[in-house]
């Protein structure tokens, strides 16, 4: 297909269409459930929204960035509580960095060029393109696309630095793009915790723009400054309160463990492994322990860093006459980004490997594979005389290969399995289905330490409390009787497990009150 803005265009709609089905189709009801981290972002929004009072970071649960959780708080002042509204926000925030990948891509490798003619457009736009299709297609991106964790808007963010530095670097006198760069930059720590290494490849390429050309210095004294006023806030609040910010990472750091350094390499070396072997065994990260890269992906990553390497180990490579569109300086910013990205989840010794805590990697990881994918088009275009036809081939069966793949594991295999019900609590969203069902009633739950309240989404119509062993002499047992024996609450609903069945009946009389939790199991 000739190259032309009206080719490019029609290829950027139709990857966006199938990027948009995955991230889409029926968002409300795959993967069944809503789990209890999802329904903290929805109740804090809530709250958010009926107090006004919009936090920097939210302490609860551990501890979460409050950038996610104003969006959840802006899509609740107009949509009732669903999982189809709960899980909008990373949906469209997904299908946004799938927007933005391709021309983050076809920027980043042009503007580290030092020639800029028509064969290597081609194989800039290729690559571009490429990086696109294999994120569109993504089990990785589209799982966390679909569930109601901030950690997706880590890619987003990385994308737009990216992105409009590039920018800045190519048009150094309109200082606009530069502005916008430094304010996403900035932005992105409010979103996820693993954006904070970012600093590094963002800190390289700016001193990599800088010695291409002392042009750019003003460009980079903008973005610097607006990176530093947009995260200003974070920053304030992390030097003010380290200990609440980093209370989690406290829990499972590898620094927590007896062999730090043996820790960090098991966890690194399985980051870096469960791209191509054993992926994330979480059925809420990952589908089955599936490695993270579809095999015919990781052939094109496994080729993309082979040419890397050989640019930065051989200065005098000539990858020129394959009409490469990786120089050395983007080789550098995509090595350090790739690994700076890692590193998040190699700090961690929980639930290795973990593609949550990795998620920094995936725009990255697509960029090189995209590479690699338009090197081999280059080579063979050099080699051969007619390639077109073979390899208009070759991409259609692959276009066919990686859509016909994800459709089958994550709308066949991950929806119908028992453990991805499981993973999400699907029996309490029963619950609560029920529950907001008849809203004319008044509602008493009791659950025990294993189930926190917070995995019941809307909270407010309901009185909840919580006893986990029901002792002799706990005050709130008293409490409990006295609420269960006024006449105004005409219902109480006991989310309990079995062991607890004896003890609840002790307080409630009228057996056809107590609702089971096995009834939604």
């Amino acid at each position: 297909m000739p190259l032309s803005r009206r080719n490019i265009l029609l290829l950027f709609l139709i990857i966006l269409a199938v990027g948009g089905f995955f991230r889409f189709y029926q968002l409300g009801s795959i993967p069944a459930g809503i789990f209890n981290d999802e329904a903290y972002y929805a109740n804090d929004g809530l709250a958010s929204l009926q107090t006004g009072h919009y936090r920097i970071f939210y302490p609860d649960n551990n501890g979460r960035e409050g950038l996610f959780i104003w969006i959840m708080a802006g899509i609740q002042s107009f949509m009732d509580p669903s999982a189809f509204s709960l899980r909008l926000a990373p949906a469209f925030i997904g299908l946004l960095t799938l927007l933005v990948c391709p021309f983050m891509v076809y920027n980043f490798l042009r503007s580290q060029q030092k020639e800029f003619d028509a064969g290597s457009k081609k194989y800039l736009w290729v690559a571009a393109f490429a990086t696109m299709f294999f994120l569109a297609t993504s089990y990785w991106h589209i799982n966390f696309s679909r569930v109601a964790f901030r950690a997706i808007l880590d890619p987003l963010f990385s994308s737009l630095s990216i992105l409009f530095i590039s920018i800045a670097f190519i048009y150094p006198k309109k200082y606009l793009w530069a502005s916008m760069a430094g304010l996403f930059c900035g932005m992105g720590i409010l979103g996820y915790g693993s954006y904070k290494f970012m600093v590094f490849p963002i800190t390289i390429f700016l001193i990599i723009g800088l010695l291409k050309s002392r042009k750019n210095l003003v460009a980079i004294i903008c973005i610097v400054t607006g990176a530093i006023l947009s995260a200003l806030p974070m920053l304030l609040f992390i030097s003010g309160s380290p200990d609440v910010y980093f209370s989690r990472l406290s829990q499972v750091s590898v620094f927590a463990t007896d062999s730090p350094a043996a820790a960090f390499w098991n966890s690194f070396t399985k980051q870096i492994t469960m791209l191509f072997w054993e992926g994330d065994k979480n059925f809420r990260h990952n589908f089955n322990a599936h490695p993270q890269l579809h095999p015919m992906v990781a052939i094109f990553f496994v080729i993309g860093w082979i040419q890397m390497i050989c640019i930065l180990v051989r200065p005098s490579y000539k990858l020129s006459t394959l009409n490469s569109i990786l120089s050395k300086r983007a080789a550098w910013v995509l090595l350090i980004w790739w690994l700076s990205m890692v590193i998040p989840g190699s700090l961690t010794f929980e639930g290795q490997p973990h593609a949550l805590r990795a998620i920094g990697m995936i725009i990255p990881t697509f960029t090189i594979a995209g590479i690699g994918l338009s090197s081999c088009m280059a080579l063979s275009g050099n080699l051969f005389k007619k390639t077109k036809l073979a390899w208009a081939t070759i991409l259609s069966v692959l276009a066919c290969i990686l859509v016909f793949s994800t459709t089958r594991n994550y709308f066949y295999r991950f929806a119908k399995n028992p453990d991805t019900a499981y993973f999400f609590h699907n029996n309490r969203y029963k619950l609560y289905q029920d529950l907001i069902g008849q809203p004319e009633l008044h509602k008493i739950i009791v659950v025990d330490q294993d189930h926190p309240v917070q995995t019941i989404w809307d909270i407010q119509p309901y009185i909840f409390l919580i006893d986990h062993n029901f002792p002799e002499h706990n005050t709130s047992i008293v409490d409990i009787e006295d609420l269960i024996n006024q006449p105004q609450f005409n219902t109480a609903v006991f989310l309990t497990i079995d062991k607890m069945e004896a003890k609840v009946k002790e307080y409630v009389k009228d057996e056809s009150r107590i609702i089971l939790y096995q009834k939604y199991e």
